[in-house]
Parts: structure tokens; C-alpha cells; sequence
């Protein structure tokens, strides 16, 4: 959903937004799945990933590889990941953190340079 209309139609303001926690992973995972939208195209494919009770948010396509990219503002531990990487095998994987790469500098990068 766009950020615009998901904070148009809250009555929270942007501060509240980001204190709750939940309410900003929706925000932060909707304006990544915006910027990966936005740079998809014939060499560059997206996708998402759910089987059972296992998910990744975003897998990027690029010929034959692929990226998994999983949005989690907190230091949890995601159970889809590994079971992607056992499937799959994909070239990188990446957990959207404050430790690592952050939702901040994919958003402002080409997503192909996660290859």
C-alpha cells in the first residue's frame, strides 16, 4: 500500500508512527517494496516467498541468481530465511537491520548492486 494514503487515513501522527513498532515495520517494509517495484524491470524480476509458516519478504531475481531481503526492524530471528536458503540457495541474503544494511541505504541504492 502507498506510505501517502496508509498515513492519510491514520490518526497518528509521524512521531506516534514511529514509536509503534509494528505500525513503522509496515511503513518501512511498504516504501522498500516501493523502491524494489520501482527498479523492477525485464533483467531484474521480484518476487515473495511464502511455504507453510515461513516467508521472505522480497526475492530478487537477476538472470540466475538470487537475493532474499527480509525487513525486520528488530533483532529477531527469522525462521524463513533459513528455510529459503536450504531451497533455494540463493547468492546473498540479507536481513534489513540496524546492524547490517539498513532499510535506509537500500532505498537509496540500486537494488541490482545487492548482486
Amino acid at each position: 500500500m502507498n506510505n501517502a494514503l496508509m498515513g492519510a487515513l491514520s490518526d497518528e501522527n509521524f512521531d506516534q508512527s514511529q514509536g509503534n513498532k509494528k505500525r513503522w515495520g509496515r511503513l518501512v517494509e511498504s516504501a522498500v517494496g516501493a523502491h524494489l517495484i520501482a527498479h523492477q524491470n525485464d533483467d531484474l524480476k521480484l518476487y515473495y516467498w511464502n511455504e507453510s509458516n515461513a516467508e521472505v519478504d522480497f526475492v530478487l531475481q537477476l538472470g540466475s541468481k538470487y537475493v532474499a531481503l527480509e525487513v525486520k526492524l528488530s533483532n529477531d530471528k527469522v525462521s524463513g530465511i533459513g528455510q529459503f536458503q536450504k531451497q533455494f540457495k540463493p547468492h546473498k541474503v540479507y536481513q534489513l537491520s540496524e546492524q547490517g544494511l539498513s532499510w535506509q541505504q537500500l532505498i537509496s541504492m540500486d537494488p541490482r548492486e545487492l548482486f
